[in-house]
């Protein structure tokens, strides 16, 4: 717990032990296979804070695979941790993000996106975003979010739609990579909203067409391969028939 009189601080250290778990179990021999089982050590007795005590006291070998999640985030906490402890990799999680959040506000600010930045603060403030550092388990979708934001405030803002599908292709495939089942939908929900708010403020609402922006942001590959490749697909299927 971190503040006695906020229960919310209270930050459970399961996963990020699981994570230090398999980033620690990583091993050259078989690179490939190493990174696809995703294996650590687990004692069913205890927790998992213990379970990564003793896989570092007493050099636990690992009997557990992690199959059925992908762990792509293990690969970057390992190269970490040849710099910095965890402790320093907390520190510097909140230093990027704290980096990336004054810039999206900056963005927001000197563009004139004065409802979209308030948003966003409150939004943050609402979350609790202080304490998102100090958890690996979320701290790459709010990394991510922020860059995507950063991407898609910038393009809205130069009215630039042609490509935003291709931005919100990206932002999903980075977040399969790092995190698929803890707070994925920060990286669609954030950027989106941001760029809508910001269309907003350029152009009056529609219906139809904020219809089509965020199906553009939500579904972004058909989207946007219908947008910038129906005519040669056309053709091609043309001459093919």
């Amino acid at each position: 717990m971190i503040n006695n009189n906020i229960k919310a601080s209270k930050i459970d250290r399961y996963a990020d032990s699981i994570l230090l778990s398999v980033a620690y179990h990583m091993h050259s021999d078989d690179t490939l296979r190493s990174v696809m089982l995703a294996e650590y050590y687990a004692n069913n007795i205890q927790n998992e804070n213990n379970n990564l005590y003793d896989t570092l006291f007493y050099d636990k070998p690992a009997n557990k695979q992690y199959l059925r999640y992908w762990h792509g985030s293990a690969s970057v906490v390992r190269l970490m941790h040849i710099f910095f402890d965890i402790k320093g990799i907390y520190i510097t999680n909140g230093i990027l993000l704290s980096l990336l959040a004054a810039a999206l506000f900056a963005i927001l600010i000197h563009g004139k996106i004065y409802s979209g930045a308030v948003g966003l603060f409150v939004s943050l403030i609402s979350a609790g975003v202080w304490y998102v550092p100090l958890s690996l388990e979320y701290t790459w979708n709010f990394i991510i979010m922020f860059v995507i934001s950063i991407a898609a405030s910038y393009m809205a803002m130069k009215d630039n739609w042609k490509y935003m599908g291709a931005l919100f292709m990206i932002s999903g495939i980075v977040t399969n990579f790092f995190d698929f089942l803890t707070t994925e939908t920060l990286t669609l929900l954030m950027p989106m909203l941001i760029a809508m708010c910001i269309k907003w403020e350029k152009k009056a609402p529609d219906c139809k067409t904020d219809l089509r922006t965020a199906s553009l942001c939500t579904v972004p590959l058909g989207y946007w391969l219908f947008r910038n490749m129906g005519d040669e697909m056309a053709a091609c299927i043309s001459c093919n028939g």
